[in-house]
């Protein structure tokens, strides 16, 4: 997509919004998947080397000898995946150019239970979903933890994740188990209408990266320890690396943005709005123009959502306003924005922007994680 009109995100906002709607109405006596990672950002390589804990809760009905993983990434490791080809017969070539160092996907991937090594069986020749077969059994009313250890090359950004232009945006990036539900597992392929059909769950993640990154995630940093442990190496601030802990609870996936962009830091509160909330604004000196004529649109959706949607508010948001920021995305927690490619005098569609994308937001933090508000479905 080179322009955005009004016409191209109403489509967006409106995929977006069926999407909700469907996660609305289907995620009802789901499981619970709680994560504990820990991941090391190479910037260079543009490589994620991760060792991850996946906590399943069996909530149903059903013993369980298997559980099926999605690995979304892999749909860009090449160009002959069913995703590229999706792609090109949709008009857009973006990924069939890229070049073989900007593909995405994971290697080294491991699962483990109890110790021992876990059979896998991928769904497809693309393995976006693999069968983890487990060693024990699944009792209904019972958790079993599975290790993962992985490391995932990040795509160069075509879809408004991934790296490019000294940003690196990761939404649904690490290997995420499908839903299910009714005896079933309801599993997918990678598109943007199904990234947030997922089970809700508690998200503990470290997160490893050059000094020199700004750090911007979902959920609350935690306070963290001078040095962690990783792969049984030490590393610690005095060897150029910054580690930042971000505690989510209750939500359905975990997002994060690294950057080497200098950028300030605003906070923003909306005193008509009773929740604690506090909406981070980060943006660069050159994009300090588009800073005050954000303010107002943020403020008035947020107010749209708790006063005539009766919707509760979460605490944290966060909004990266950049010009090496592809496409305006939407993920959980962060929102990113790209002004550029608007007049400075065309208010109208900067604000068209702004509203949208912090709907499309709250839409998918209210109707996933909140179903007790119906708000979203009268709207």
């Amino acid at each position: 997509m080179d322009t955005l009109t009004n016409s191209g995100i109403m489509k967006q906002s409106l995929l977006t919004f069926f999407a909700v709607i469907y996660s609305f109405i289907m995620l009802t006596g789901q499981q619970r998947v709680d994560y504990e990672i820990t991941a090391l950002l190479d910037t260079t390589k543009h490589t994620i080397t991760a060792q991850q804990i996946i906590s399943y809760h069996n909530n149903s009905d059903t013993e369980l000898n298997e559980i099926f993983v999605h690995l979304w990434a892999n749909a860009f490791r090449s160009k002959t995946t069913s995703f590229a080809d999706r792609l090109l017969k949709s008009g857009n070539p973006d990924l069939y150019f890229l070049k073989p160092d900007e593909l995405g996907g994971y290697t080294e991937l491991l699962f483990r239970q109890n110790g021992q090594i876990l059979e896998t069986v991928p769904v497809d020749n693309d393995e976006e979903i693999m069968i983890i077969k487990l060693k024990t059994p699944l009792k209904s009313g019972n958790s079993t933890s599975i290790s993962v250890n992985y490391v995932l090359k990040v795509p160069k950004d075509i879809l408004g994740f991934g790296f490019s232009d000294n940003f690196h945006i990761l939404a649904n990036w690490y290997p995420k188990v499908a839903v299910y539900q009714n005896n079933k597992w309801d599993y997918h392929h990678f598109n943007s209408s199904n990234l947030f059909y997922s089970d809700f769950g508690n998200y503990s993640v470290t997160i490893i990266a050059p000094s020199s990154m700004t750090l911007i995630a979902s959920g609350a940093e935690r306070e963290f320890p001078i040095n962690t442990e990783f792969k049984g190496s030490l590393i610690n601030q005095n060897d150029g690396f910054q580690k930042k802990q971000h505690i989510a609870s209750d939500v359905t996936d975990f997002s994060w943005i690294a950057t080497g962009n200098k950028l300030k830091k605003a906070k923003l509160q909306v005193i008509e709005i009773q929740e604690k909330l506090v909406t981070n604004i980060y943006y660069s000196e050159t994009d300090s123009f588009y800073y005050p004529l954000t303010i107002n649109g943020i403020r008035n959706t947020l107010i749209f959502f708790d006063i005539q949607m009766k919707a509760g508010i979460p605490e944290n948001l966060n909004i990266i306003i950049g010009k090496g920021i592809k496409i305006p995305s939407s993920f959980q927690d962060i929102i990113t924005l790209n002004y550029s490619k608007f007049k400075r005098d065309v208010y109208n569609d900067r604000d068209f922007l702004v509203k949208n994308m912090m709907k499309q937001n709250l839409q998918n933090s209210f109707s996933i994680n909140s179903p007790e508000y119906p708000g979203l479905l009268k709207a």
